[in-house]
């Protein structure tokens, strides 16, 4: 697929096309086959991305190898989060994770194929529920019943 864009190629400052084709990339040991976008210069010829391009690149690769896996997205991890209603900190403790190792998946980090596992698995409240009692004694009785009662909601 091929678009003109409206901003200027940095090579010539004439016009550039988005363009997109199945690319390759190993990511974990793993052939990822993804859509790649780029630019293209009409005047020179020369393929280029910007750093935004890059990105949407990378995410492609991340949730590709995530929906191979049955990783949840970050975009859902965020959403369980929200829905049970418990900060980001807590759900890594909760889990057995390291304190901040739950933010860093919903802001995309890929977490292993285990710990993937264990993601997709809170997403079920029964199981979120059992996992807090696991915990307990890492909160007060007040932060316990709190989060007790907000997945049950």
């Amino acid at each position: 697929m091929r678009c003109l864009v409206d901003k200027p190629s940095p090579v010539t400052g004439g016009r550039m096309e988005l363009c997109k084709e199945a690319a390759e990339v190993t990511f974990r040991g793993e052939v990822i086959v993804y859509e790649r976008s780029f630019y293209h210069c009409v005047d020179s010829g020369l393929e280029f991305a910007d750093e935004e391009l890059e990105n949407a690149d990378m995410k492609l690769i991340y949730d590709t190898y995530r929906r191979n896996h049955l990783i949840p997205l970050a975009e859902e991890l965020t959403e369980m989060r929200e829905r049970y209603g418990i900060p980001a900190s807590a759900m890594s403790l909760i889990l057995g994770l390291g304190e901040n190792q739950y933010g860093l998946y919903e802001d995309g980090i890929v977490p292993s194929v285990s710990v993937g596992r264990l993601l997709a698995l809170a997403i079920n409240p029964e199981n979120m529920k059992q996992m807090l009692v696991a915990s307990a004694n890492i909160f007060t009785d007040k932060q316990f019943k709190k989060y007790y009662d907000s997945i049950e909601s």
